[in-house]
Parts: C-alpha cells; structure tokens; sequence
C-alpha cells in the first residue's frame, strides 16, 4: 500500500485524513484511492516514516494532484 504525503502549508510533511468519504470526494475528487483505517493505525505508519503529523480534511490547494479513471486503469495493470 502506498500512502500520499503532502506538505503542509508550514512546508513540512504530512499525512492527509478524511473523516468521511463526502469529505474526501469533496477535496480531491470521486477517483481518488483510499483506504479507511482508525487514525492511531495512520499514526504509527506514518511515525515510522519520519511523518509525524496529519492533517484532518484538508482543503486541495490549487494546483493538486487529482486521480482519473485513466490513473486507476493504469494503477490496475501495473499490479495486475
């Protein structure tokens, strides 16, 4: 599994969380991967990584990588 760090408008890394999928179709879009896992879970992989903050439904900055279904396709045949 591969997580997206963001930086954070300060500049430093972070880890993007939604509280609910609304929240997350909302910033980044409907093709958008994810996976639901209880924070304290994010927050040990994360900590593991050097990434010791998350950020809670965060706005996209303009300018934000946002997944298409062409990026799933393509997603799917590299695993495949």
């Amino acid at each position: 599994m591969v997580f997206e760090v963001r930086r954070a408008s300060d500049g430093e890394l972070a880890m993007p969380v939604f509280s609910s999928l609304d929240r997350l179709t909302a910033a980044l879009g409907p093709e958008q991967p994810w996976v639901a896992l209880p924070l304290h879970n994010v927050q040990v992989i994360m900590g593991g990584t050097g990434v010791d903050r998350v950020l809670l439904d965060p706005a996209a900055e303009p300018g934000t990588r946002r997944w298409n279904a062409g990026d799933i396709d393509e997603l799917e045949r590299r695993l495949a």
